[in-house]
This record gives structure tokens, sequence and C-alpha cells, in this order.
């Protein structure tokens, strides 16, 4: 079965299970119809008798406020192009449609006001945890996170899903979207950012003028925070982005390069010195290849490590 004849059983417009259907007429829901004159395809719609037409994502949305419309007591809210692509893919599970036909559908591309709305949506429909009595949560036990740092970056826990800890990612005070994060040494990817978030058009933390550490992740913005230095930014992995790098500029009079000890650190060492060399002096933070990151250090470490900088 297609995406097309996915839809429109699940919306009880069609009876058949006949997965060669492209293109179908069906009633249609945009006048009062006595015989099947909306033709629909995978890409569009179109009544013959009314004239409605438009994109078959869009009859999508429109048949989804249809159906709302008998269920709730006020006229619901049509939903939005990204929430109509979640909508399509839990219809296409429900329905096992081949995964062949999947590449027919146009993968979602989010908008910024989409994408941000989604994440404040979500963030906000998540409940703050009372930190204080989750002393076995890995953040506490395992990465040694304090109750006040958990609470100052609005940690928040997703009980329905894998990747159950989640991060508001924040740009000087903007939020920009989250990050989630599973627990178990082989899974991966750890971290799962928010839908139509772009790591390479923002950093995590909030910076002002004055000496910036730039670390990897955003739970090494979050340590170094704890242990006191505040003018701390992550770039999600080990590439800075000129984007990045042109945020940064703007607050930082010297740079520290707290990335990861390992080859991609190293290289990502490299990358700072391509973008700040020849205007700021750059230092490195000694980290032990134990320790590996930031996050990874004892608070007495990171102090010693910041007190004995390297110029790179």
């Amino acid at each position: 079965m297609n995406a097309l004849c996915a839809v429109l059983r699940h919306f009880s417009l069609l009876n058949v299970e006949d997965e060669d259907i492209d293109n179908v007429n069906v009633m249609c829901l945009y006048h009062n119809d006595r015989s099947p004159s909306l033709s629909v395809n995978e890409h569009s719609y179109h009544c013959w008798a009314c004239d409605a037409k438009g994109s078959f994502l869009k009859l999508l949305i429109d048949l989804d406020v249809e159906q709302r419309r008998g269920e709730e007591e006020k006229e619901p809210e049509p939903i939005n192009d990204f929430e109509a692509y979640i909508l399509l893919a839990k219809i296409k599970k429900s329905q096992n449609v081949k995964d062949e036909n999947s590449k027919k559908i146009p993968s979602p591309k989010y908008t910024q006001q989409e994408s941000l709305l989604y994440a404040e949506r979500f963030i906000s429909s998540l409940r703050t945890p009372a930190w204080d009595s989750l002393s076995f949560h890995p953040f506490i036990s395992d990465k040694g996170f304090s109750i006040d740092t958990l609470y100052t970056f609005g940690v928040k826990i997703n009980q329905q899903s894998k990747y159950s800890t989640v991060i508001p990612i924040v740009q000087n005070g903007i939020l920009k979207g989250y990050t989630s994060r599973i627990w178990g040494e082989d899974v991966k990817p750890k971290y799962k950012h928010s839908p139509g978030f772009s790591k390479e058009c923002v950093i995590g933390g909030s910076l002002r003028s004055g000496s910036v550490l730039i670390v990897e992740g955003i739970t090494d913005t979050m340590k170094a925070w704890q242990y006191g230095w505040d003018n701390v930014c992550c770039l999600f992995g080990w590439h800075c982005s000129k984007d990045q790098a042109d945020f940064i500029l703007q607050f930082a009079t010297s740079i520290i390069d707290g990335l990861d000890e390992d080859e991609a650190g190293r290289k990502g060492g490299n990358r700072l010195k391509e973008v700040f060399g020849d205007r700021r002096p750059i230092y490195r933070l000694p980290i032990s290849q134990i320790e590996k990151d930031p996050c990874g250090m004892s608070e007495k470490n990171f102090k010693r490590s910041i007190c004995n900088l390297q110029l790179a």
C-alpha cells in the first residue's frame, strides 16, 4: 500500500487495499459532494466540481482538521507542515506502507520558525523534574552535575523516549532548539537534536566580552559553568563553522581551546587556528587522556588547567 492509499484509508475515504493506485477520485470535503469528484494523487488534489485544489500535504492538514472538528468543542487549529509530516509518518507506519514507497514522499524541510515553535512547545510540555529527589539519575550519579546546574540549564526528562534527558539549547538567552541524551555506553548516537536544528549556525551558551572557552558538547558547557567558568560555548562537535566563529568573535578577546583530548579534538584545534589564529590569541586547556573532555574533569583539575593554559 502506498502513502496515498494509507492516508485515504486512515480518513475513511477509501476502502480498498490496492497498492497500485496512483490517482483516485473520492468524496470532496470542500463542498457537499454527492459523488466522488475530488481527484487525488501523492502530489496534489483537484475537485472537478468546486475547483478546490492544493498540495497533498495541504489535503492531509484539512482532513485532520475535519476529523478533529467532530472531537473537539472549539474549532480546531490546523497543524503546520512539520506536524503534518509527523502525522503522515504515523499513518504510514500504522498502515504498514512499504519502505520502497516512502521515497515518493519528499523529506520534510523545516523553516526556522517551525523548528523553534516545535522546540518551544515540546520543552514546555515536559515537567521540570524534582532533581533534589533524583540522586540516582546518571546526570547526578555518573556525570556529577549539581542540582543548581540542572535547574539553571533547564534540563528535563521525557519519559516517552529512550532519549530521555532533554537539554534546551540556548544562545545568549535565545532558545535555538534542544538536544536529547540516551544512556548506555554502546548506544550511538548518544545525542539527538530537535527537528530542523542546524548545529552549524548555533553555539550553545551565553557569551560576554572576555576570554571564551570553546568546548564540543553541551555537557562540557554545563560542567565548565558549574566549575565557575561561565564564558563558555559548545560547537556540538569538533568543527567550528564560519557562522559560529563570526558569533564568537563578537565577544572573544581570546580563545581557550577546550575541545576533547582525542584525534577529532586535535582536528578541531587546528580548525580553531584557521578561523581565529590571525584575529585572536588561542590557548589550549590541558586535559588528560583519561578525563578526555571538560565534562570528565574534576573541579580541582579543571581550575588547575585554567591556571596553566598553554599558548596553542
